[in-house]
């Protein structure tokens, strides 16, 4: 455009002087502004700036329109006299987007001056000379157009002002637009002629009057749009000088090199001419739709700007065959909602006085709610938002979540993410979500946090908790490496017996039914308090929670009720904390009165703000913009097609999806390079592509693939998500020669996803329907197979993880016909490691799975053969019963051992066991003579009939003991050795627990026996036990309140920092305060109660 040297050197002197001024704003005429961005800028950052220049000029088109029928109005009904026109631009926020995707909905009022009379645009003004530019720097970014009025007549009450029409301004911004991004005038490039109204006008025809110029548009683009028939008066009928202009326009700039995008949107706006009868329905009559086009060029330039010349980029564009950062269409009222939700917890959390993680959240999304507002400040220091996803598989739940999760952690949010599997034990899923939290947390710790959480968990767990929690959580040790070198503490469950096998069994009288469970929770509230005091608001998100237990979910509920009941301190200040749960489950697989609901249901009581948002069907509009948003066109040109998507599919989002890819994969949508678009047939699409559900489309699509590919999506379709390290153990001549191979196939295809070494499927829908795949006669044969793949191992016994998903595969196929007898004993040990391993991790209900599956894969004559095997697994299954309070096939069990043990000490576990059963039913008396006949055994006899002087008796002689005893002196004996007598020990230890219930004379003696066995034999854990309560046998039987309230002070001493320091203050308590309050006050025993009251959590 400049052509001469010296010209040249002006502009740049231009430039020069205005990147000395760049604060300072540039007023230009179009034509100025087009010569000075047409050598200042790259001819793509001229596409853009230009763009800008054309939003600007569009918004203020739209404003003057408005502004221009209002006037009209006003001055026609007389209800307000004239009014000054202002000609400055609106602000760029003044017309908001919402969304973000480029949709300006509403406009600013229009601003009333105080002028007797008003200078209005009029339709002759509109043209490009009389176009303003307010420019800033040197890049020449517009911040504001204006439109400079030629005429200067003022109209009044007696003078009404024409009124303009909109698609008038549409054809005129048309115009300009050609003359900005062409950068020559429009004029001269067109010869209309004109054309009789009677005369039929073919396509054919049409094309004739461009001498050529236009007709690479026919061929190169999907087919011309359909027109329609203007309802025009016949008298002012003309066709070539609309039509006409609109293809001479756009065949002029495709022959320019301009973008697709530009051509399209300068060609349809011109198409609002006047006069034009046959407009297509792509044609733009709505500065409302030029500005929405616009703007999306602006906010997207790759996709609705300079669009792409290569298929593959085009492709990848869609976000079809990754979906992960995938935009969300149809879902804003309920992004919304989760926004509103996640603004509220964030900005209550606060340290110290500080808003730590209140980071630029949208403002749009906040929601002022005062009734909320006090609701939330009746917790002590703690906000607890919920939100749950209800609807049918595929609905789009767990995208939602996805982009939650995205949102969270962008903002330093401590985000802990569970998805529930039906193949995988949930509670185990839960505890996984918390290690794996602590993984990412080592990551991105500051100081101030560390301390915070370091704190919290040093001061709440002793020995025997932080080294159970290390068991649960191993990436806890792991952030914690100071801890490491903590003693760690023998399980409170175990001890030594004395037998043929030299088995390590478990008898404690400190584990009572339901323990383990209470166990975890203690465990698990340590962890989520101190997460809660770490500075951040942190979001529990949890997927498919139809595939839950009761069980998992009261744990959750039990975190929640516990931190909505405690205060939240740091150096003595009071902290503010939140909490944002969010879960997902199909509506069609959950009762209205099952256990979610109901857990849902006691959340509300809690005080916690619930909401559950139907997650529906994407409507028609949603999918428009969707299809434009993918395929990078306008609305108007993906209309007719998103229709037809939208009747194929019925609005699912994942069927959307995979339709999609299926008319892509069938050449029905194809991506042509000559137009540099998407392109289709519509009919072709009706009767090819058939409504056949979203499974039977999955279905087609998986058996479309090459075999190979399909065989290792059948083996991983078993697991639901697969290691590549376990892959590597699979006997793949079995399956497929190079699974890993074929499984990053389908990574490709969309079908699989990969986050480091795991394979696991995109959507769970795709899992169910890869399974369907597999015949119903094979699938308890493929995975027998995949079983005994991993168990040839020969290290499987030492990996729980391996184990784990041995022994699940064999669960799935519950076959035992499919077995041999060696396998089955393989099997059955197999289980038994595993359910250990799930012991040791706190899964308790997994772990009684696991033992009761091994009993049942044991042969007929098992007792005979694998007699330590059977004996282990039916004393497990016992141990574990207790410990998650299922006692339902305790008795049988303990039959089953007692009947076919071969020695006492064999059936001592056993009987122990079935004492503290009785007992746990009331039955103590029953439960007292089997721990007395047991004692029996062990050379530890009891008179059943002992009169007061004999129990007076024995109790003095205790004292005589204990008399000068000390803490010192305790810890200076020996510890026991003698395996009978630590038994017998044990025994009396259990005995006085329930023993006063029947006989509480006899709790005296055994206390009493106890004493003088520990200084005859040596110290062991029960003696503490006995410290306790021969302390109340001083007072009851001596009234010597002075020695029992030292002793029990020695005792107290005794249980600090020990190993099983919790489970014997929760078993001591009580009878400690008695014998304290004797000598001192209530209120100088509340600590001890409360320790109790808290050890026993």
């Amino acid at each position: 455009f400049m052509q001469r040297e010296s010209e040249k050197k002006k502009i740049f002197f231009t430039l020069t002087l205005h990147s000395e001024h760049k604060l300072k704003m540039t007023h230009l005429s179009l034509q100025k502004w087009i010569e000075l961005a047409a050598v200042s800028v790259s001819e793509e950052d001229y596409l853009e700036r230009a763009a800008s220049v054309a939003l600007e000029l569009t918004k203020t088109l739209r404003l003057e329109v408005g502004r221009n029928n209002k006037n009209c109005a006003q001055i026609k009904d007389g209800s307000e006299t004239s009014v000054s026109c202002c000609y400055s631009n609106t602000n760029e926020g003044d017309i908001v987007d919402s969304d973000g995707d480029g949709d300006f909905m509403g406009l600013p009022p229009y601003a009333d001056g105080d002028g007797s009379s008003f200078v209005p645009i009029q339709i002759e003004d509109i043209v490009a000379d009389n176009v303003r530019i307010s420019a800033a720097g040197v890049n020449l970014v517009a911040t504001e157009v204006k439109i400079h009025p030629s005429s200067c007549k003022s109209y009044n009450d007696f003078f009404e002002p024409p009124q303009m029409l909109e698609r008038d301004a549409c054809f005129a911004l048309g115009m300009i637009l050609f003359k900005l991004f062409s950068r020559q005038d429009f004029s001269p490039l067109l010869d209309i002629k004109s054309v009789d109204e009677n005369e039929i006008i073919s396509f054919d025809d049409l094309s004739l009057m461009f001498e050529g110029d236009g007709l690479d548009f026919f061929e190169d683009s999907t087919p011309l749009p359909a027109l329609k028939k203007s309802s025009q008066s016949s008298s002012d009928r003309t066709l070539a000088t609309s039509s006409d202009k609109a293809m001479k326009a756009k065949g002029f700039l495709e022959e320019q090199g301009l973008p697709r995008s530009i051509c399209k949107l300068v060609s349809d706006l011109l198409e609002a001419e006047t006069g034009n009868h046959y407009q297509s329905v792509t044609a733009l009559l709505s500065l409302g739709d030029a500005q929405y086009d616009l703007a999306q060029m602006r906010l997207h330039p790759q996709r609705f700007l300079h669009g792409d010349t290569c298929p593959e980029k085009a492709l990848e564009r869609t976000e079809l065959l990754d979906q992960t950062d995938a935009k969300l269409f149809g879902r804003e009222n309920e992004m919304n909602t989760l926004m509103s939700a996640a603004s509220r917890v964030s900005t209550y959390v606060s340290d110290v006085g500080q808003n730590i993680s209140n980071h630029a959240l949208n403002p749009s999304m906040m929601v002022s709610d005062r009734g909320h507002d006090a609701r939330i400040m009746q917790g002590n220091g703690f906000l607890c938002e919920a939100v749950f996803l209800s609807g049918h598989s595929g609905s789009g739940k767990s995208s939602v979540v996805k982009h939650l999760v995205s949102f969270c952690t962008a903002r330093d949010w401590f985000v802990l993410q569970c998805n529930f599997d039906r193949k995988s034990a949930p509670l185990s899923t839960l505890l996984q979500s918390f290690n794996d939290f602590f993984e990412k947390l080592r990551e991105a710790l500051d100081h101030d946090t560390f301390d915070r959480i370091s704190h919290s968990i040093i001061t709440s767990a002793n020995d025997e908790s932080f080294c159970q929690l290390c068991e649960v959580l191993p990436n806890l040790c792991e952030l914690f490496p100071f801890t490491q070198g903590r003693k760690k503490p023998n399980n409170p469950l175990r001890i030594s017996l004395s037998n043929a096998s030299q088995r390590n069994t478990e008898i404690s009288s400190t584990v009572g039914v339901g323990s383990g469970n209470n166990r975890l929770n203690y465990l698990l509230n340590i962890i989520f308090k101190a997460i809660c005091k770490g500075g951040h608001p942190v979001a529990i998100i949890m997927d498919d929670l139809q595939w839950s237990d009761a069980f998992t979910l009261e744990i959750l509920l039990d975190l929640i009720e516990a931190r909505c009941r405690s205060e939240f301190c740091f150096e003595g200040q009071t902290l503010q904390r939140g909490l944002f749960i969010v879960g997902g489950f199909r509506d069609n697989e959950v009762d209205s009165d099952g256990y979610l609901m109901n857990h849902i249901k006691r959340m509300e009581q809690l005080n916690v703000n619930v909401n559950i948002l139907d997650i529906d069907e994407v409507g028609e509009h949603a999918i428009n913009k969707m299809m434009s948003y993918k395929l990078c066109l306008p609305e108007r040109y993906t209309q007719e097609l998103a229709g037809l998507v939208h009747n194929k599919t019925q609005g699912n989002p994942l069927y959307m999806i995979e339709f999609l890819k299926s008319i892509i994969q069938s050449k029905l949508l194809t991506f042509s390079v000559k137009s540099r678009q998407w392109i289709w047939d519509e009919a072709l699409i009706e009767t090819q592509m058939i409504s056949e559900g979203v499974v039977a489309l999955l279905t087609r699509k998986l058996q479309q693939l090459p075999k190979d590919v399909i065989e290792a999506l059948k083996v991983a379709s078993c697991f639901g998500q697969i290691n590549v390290s376990t892959i590597k153990l699979l006997d793949l001549e079995q399956f497929v020669p190079d699974l890993q191979n074929s499984l990053d196939l389908a990574v490709k295809e969309g079908i699989l996803e990969k986050a480091g070494p795991i394979f696991a499927f995109s959507h769970d829908m795709l899992q169910e329907s890869s399974y369907e795949l597999i015949p119903l006669n094979e699938r308890n044969f493929l995975h027998k197979t995949i079983a005994m793949s991993l168990a040839r191992d020969p290290e499987i016994a030492n990996d729980a993880e391996l184990c784990t998903i041995a022994v699940d595969q064999l669960m799935i196929c519950n076959d035992m016909s499919l077995l041999k007898p060696l396998e089955r004993a393989l099997f059955a040990k197999l289980n038994l490691v595993a359910g250990k391993n799930a012991m040791g991790a706190s899964s308790y209900q997994q772990a009684r799975g696991y033992f009761e599956s091994g009993i049942r894969f044991l042969t007929k004559k098992a007792w005979d053969k694998q007699y330590f095997l059977c004996l282990e697994l039916h004393e497990m299954s016992v141990v574990v019963s207790f410990m998650d309070g299922q006692v339902e096939t305790v008795s049988s069990r303990l039959d089953v051992i007692l009947a076919n043990a071969k020695s006492f000490d064999d059936a001592l576990k056993s009987r122990t066991l079935r004492a503290k059963f009785l007992a746990s039913q009331a039955q103590y008396a029953d439960a007292t003579s089997e721990m007395l006949d047991v004692l029996s055994t062990l050379g530890e006899t009891f008179p059943k009939d002992a009169d007061l002087t004999f129990v007076t008796n024995e109790v003095n002689a205790a004292q005589q003991l204990l008399t000068n005893i000390t803490k010192e002196k305790i810890l200076s004996l020996p510890m026991i050795e003698d395996i009978r007598k630590l038994n017998a020990m044990k025994c009396m230890g259990l005995l006085v627990t329930f023993g006063y219930f029947s006989s509480p004379m006899l709790v005296s003696l055994l206390c009493c026996r106890m004493i003088k066995m520990t200084f005859e034999f040596g110290f062991c854990e029960d003696s503490i036990s006995a410290l306790a309560f021969v302390s109340y046998a001083l007072i009851q039987y001596l009234n010597d309140s002075r020695l029992a309230s030292r002793i029990v002070r020695i005792g107290e001493a005794l249980m600090c920092n020990h190993p099983n320091e919790h489970a014997l203050r929760a078993k001591l308590t009580a009878v400690a305060t008695s014998a304290r309050v004797y000598v001192q006050p209530f209120q100088a025993a509340a600590d001890c109660v409360l320790k109790g009251y808290n050890s026993a959590r």
